[in-house]
């Protein structure tokens, strides 16, 4: 089951640009996440099934990305929401029709529909693999962010607004004024939304917040939203 939804990815992704620097950190994002899924499934003690189910969302998590970026070569959702996409992808093309029944196609679709979604729709709070995914494919973002990718000018300093924000202890939400700075205090509140400790604990021991503030020249300026960050996970880690 797993070896036949990596070759259906692989044939979807072959119609892509692979050498578009974009589209190759997707690709291997979507690698990075589904592996973060399968471990994550196991600390959970999920079944040898479920297990496979949670990578095969991992790995397409993001497959709206890629047409999204090879239309407008961007990941800006206001063009189009890659998590809707990707949803539509699967449940037209059928992609995993042949790999998955009928309960996990549902659940790798709504998966996919909600992992980039601000809010989750109340009657799927409770879904497993929506809150994995969601933990997972923020886990790599932030490290990713760490080691200083596809973040531009940081210099023009956020909005006072955003930064009110992240005391609030909930995810910030996106706006259309946002800035680069802006977008560095919305991965920061990431942590507010993180569903399972097994994920909260990779974020606090690793330091991603930390190592983003070093990255990014940031450490005057945010050093107080990372030090609040890291007593709300201790907090979180304890419970």
């Amino acid at each position: 089951m797993k070896n036949d939804a990596i070759k259906i990815f692989e044939q979807y992704i072959s119609k892509f640009d692979l050498n578009n620097e974009k589209v190759r950190w997707k690709y291997l994002h979507s690698y990075r996440v589904a592996f973060l899924m399968e471990e994550l499934a196991r600390k959970l003690k999920l079944s040898k099934n479920d297990v496979i189910v949670a990578y095969i969302l991992g790995l397409f998590h993001d497959i709206g990305r890629f047409p999204q970026l090879d239309k407008f070569d961007s990941y800006n959702d206001l063009n189009i929401d890659h998590g809707d996409l990707g949803y539509k992808i699967l449940k037209e093309e059928g992609l995993l029709d042949t790999v998955l029944d009928k309960k996990a196609l549902e659940d790798v679709a709504l998966g996919v529909k909600y992992h980039n979604k601000y809010e989750v729709d109340s009657k799927y709070l409770s879904n497993t693999y929506i809150k994995m995914i969601r933990d997972c494919d923020k886990l790599d973002i932030l490290r990713a962010i760490g080691e200083d990718r596809f973040v531009e000018d940081t210099e023009i300093p956020e909005h006072e607004e955003t930064r009110k924000e992240f005391y609030k202890d909930t995810l910030v939400k996106y706006q259309e004024y946002f800035n680069c700075s802006d977008y560095i205090i919305l991965y920061y509140s990431y942590i507010y939304d993180v569903n399972y400790k097994e994920i909260m604990k990779i974020i606090y021991k690793e330091k991603l917040l930390d190592k983003i503030n070093k990255v990014l020249k940031l450490e005057d300026r945010y050093k107080d939203l990372v030090i609040y960050a890291d007593k709300y996970m201790k907090e979180v880690i304890k419970c």
